[in-house]
């Protein structure tokens, strides 16, 4: 422990100083320092938890994702049967609409679009 130019102890750490910040004393601007950091922290902390609270947002985001998987998809088999004639296309979209009608009827019994 270093000793101060008076050969005084410094100040130990109150309870609820961060691991890895160090004890500012006395000097109201590094108190000022200190607690704007921990507010941007405490800040930070409270948006991440919000965020998971928000069962919502995640489920819109996870529904957007899927559908966006399900547009590439389609897009990439259009690309592959462009070519190949009025058959596979048929199968192509009979398999859309039973996909289409397989979410339909999920969301519908986990109470999706709510």
């Amino acid at each position: 422990m270093k000793d101060d130019s008076q050969g005084h102890a410094p100040a130990a750490a109150p309870t609820g100083v961060p691991e890895g910040e160090e004890y500012s004393g006395d000097d109201p601007q590094a108190l000022r320092a200190q607690v704007e950091r921990t507010r941007a922290r405490l800040g930070d902390t409270v948006e991440q938890l919000a965020g998971k609270a928000d069962v919502k947002a995640m489920a819109r985001g996870k529904a957007a994702e899927v559908k966006d998987r399900a547009a590439h998809a389609g897009e990439l088999a259009r690309e592959k049967l462009a070519g190949a004639g009025p058959v596979p296309l048929i199968a192509a979209g009979a398999v859309l609409t039973a996909g289409t009608a397989g979410a339909m009827v999920y969301r519908h019994r986990h109470g999706g679009g709510r």
